[in-house]
């Protein structure tokens, strides 16, 4: 194969696997009440709490009105904390709650599972070449998306 067709193939398979994670986590995750995009507010609330929603919205690349609708659907389930900011009131700092932890490492567990699952086929070295590779390009994209902005 020339460098065309490894770059589709490789781009198929990526958009394959894309397609099946998402039937997988959804089909793993379906007596809960949590979207999809609620998880990923989640995930990035563990990690920057507390944190506006504008710099969510900016953090996670999705509009102001997008990330108010996900916060209002896990504020309704009690998985976030709203702090008004003591200096600015048309400010709210969004932390995750004890049930919105519980909630998070439900997601995680699932998530985990399903990683187990597509890694078993790997050996080590396969596992640390597929990851090395990865993290190489990651590294190329960063690299190139900071020249263009």
């Amino acid at each position: 194969m020339d460098r065309e067709q490894l770059v589709k193939a490789f781009f198929e398979t990526s958009m394959t696997w894309q397609r099946i994670w998402r039937e997988q986590f959804h089909a793993r995750m379906k007596d809960s009440q949590t979207s999809f995009g609620q998880m990923g507010v989640l995930m990035f609330l563990s990690e920057k709490q507390p944190i506006s929603s504008k710099a969510l919205a900016e953090l996670m690349h999705c509009s102001k009105s997008s990330i108010a609708q996900l916060i209002e659907g896990l504020d309704q389930q009690g998985f976030i904390l709203r702090q008004p900011d003591l200096q600015d009131r048309r400010v709210v700092y969004l932390s995750l709650s004890k049930a919105g932890e519980a909630k998070l490492q439900e997601v995680k567990d699932r998530r985990r599972e399903m990683f187990n699952i597509a890694t078993e086929a790997l050996n080590d070295a396969d596992l640390a070449t597929l990851t090395r590779i990865q993290s190489k390009m990651l590294q190329a994209y960063t690299d190139k998306k900071k020249g263009t902005e």
